[in-house]
């Protein structure tokens, strides 16, 4: 059950059409100057003193999103996207998950089902587990909570990010949900 659900959240989010892609990271700043040698001197320092390591720099972050919004993308493009930077960034994420036995083979099967292997990508996807988001998902909090918070948590921003847009933001009312993988329940 818990894969359905993994795989529906999944299925959902690649489902999404998306927003403008985010903006690239800004460029790294440039590296410091060396300094310049001291004089050569004659006395000895006082006290020798360890020289100070510069800041290590954090790598920027890597732009996930397609080129252009997903929506605009062709058959093509999407299938090239999806082999290219989607399962490449989603397979650990899943293989590391609270059911990461059952994601142990990771592919386009996973989120978008047996279809897929005719070259099919519906989405959503009737074969992942159906969503009850009635109260927030509460019933599968109930039943699977370390693995409905996974999706939530993990999942969902990381396969936006994927595709160019956000997690849904009720105050805004865009961005992706569950229901671009699953099919809700009525």
């Amino acid at each position: 059950m818990r894969h359905l659900l993994v795989a529906s959240i999944v299925s959902l989010f690649v489902a999404c059409g998306g927003a403008q892609p985010a903006a690239d990271a800004p460029a790294p700043a440039e590296p410091a100057a060396e300094p310049a040698p001291a004089p050569a001197t004659t006395e000895a320092p006082a006290a020798e003193a360890a020289p100070a390591e510069a800041p290590a720099q954090a790598e920027p972050a890597k732009n996930l999103a397609p080129e252009k919004p997903w929506a605009e993308l062709g058959k093509e493009a999407r299938i090239a996207h999806m082999k290219n930077v989607v399962v490449p960034h989603m397979k650990p994420l899943f293989q590391a998950s609270p059911e990461a036995e059952h994601f142990k083979e990771f592919g386009c099967v996973t989120c978008h089902g047996q279809s897929a292997k005719q070259g099919k990508f519906t989405m959503p996807n009737p074969e992942l587990p159906k969503l009850d988001a009635k109260d927030g998902f509460k019933s599968h909090m109930d039943k699977d909570p370390a693995m409905t918070k996974w999706m939530m948590e993990t999942v969902l921003p990381e396969m936006a990010k994927t595709l160019g847009t956000t997690p849904y933001d009720p105050a805004t009312k865009s961005g992706m949900m569950c229901a671009a993988c699953h099919v809700l329940k009525k």
